[in-house]
């Protein structure tokens, strides 16, 4: 995704991990995940897990989850230090009609930030259209390019998809994006931010 899609606010990796996810039981599945952290790591050994429930019946489908974030370094990064250890929760529903399916989402994780969103998918043939809303309202100041800069961020998602084969796909995408000054960038000048950008982009996937 593009720059101005909000991240997770989890920091556990995808590798090195041990997973489990169990049948499914008239609808409820778990999944669960280990990460095994080895000594060379920075900080030591850690072994920071993920946990998560869904729920399906009908066109509802229902999802929770836990991310431990007990690591050192942020996800899969070799040099971010690690916001803190808070667990980061989220919840998300996704309900499905015919060619079009609505997900929300939500998201928190102490001292950093609490996120949510909405999205809408439209199925076509082989085309999809998807619009997006997102808000993240920051509790400290974790990410802002500007020290003391980043408060809130909104961003809005557009995207038009053509899907060639079963293997591949093209795209194009814009995003609208707002807040509190939340956009760094380095001039002439020193750091400074911006409260709004616009980005657009045309991307296709081949799947091997």
């Amino acid at each position: 995704m593009a720059t101005l899609s909000l991240g997770g606010l989890y920091e556990t990796g995808e590798g090195d991990l041990i997973q489990y996810s169990s049948p499914s039981f008239s609808g409820l599945q778990l999944h669960g995940a280990v990460q095994v952290n080895g000594d060379n790591k920075q900080g030591g050994k850690s072994y920071p897990y993920q946990l998560a429930a869904t729920y399906k019946v009908d066109a509802l489908e229902l999802a929770f989850a836990v991310d431990s974030n007990d690591g050192d370094l942020e996800y899969s990064s070799a040099t971010d230090v690690s916001a803190n250890n808070e667990n980061t929760y989220g919840l998300r529903a996704t309900y499905a009609l015919d060619a079009l399916s609505v997900t929300a989402q939500y998201q928190t994780r102490k001292d950093v930030a609490d996120i949510a969103g909405i999205m809408g998918v439209y199925t076509l043939g082989k085309n999809q259209f998807a619009l997006a809303y997102e808000r993240a309202s920051y509790d400290a100041d974790q990410t802002a390019s500007v020290p003391g800069e980043q408060d809130a961020q909104d961003t809005v998602t557009l995207q038009a998809l053509h899907n060639l084969s079963s293997n591949m796909y093209v795209y194009v995408e814009g995003y609208i994006g707002g807040g509190d000054r939340v956009y760094g960038f380095t001039n002439n000048s020193g750091a400074t931010a911006t409260d709004e950008r616009t980005v657009a982009a045309v991307g296709a996937t081949y799947y091997f």
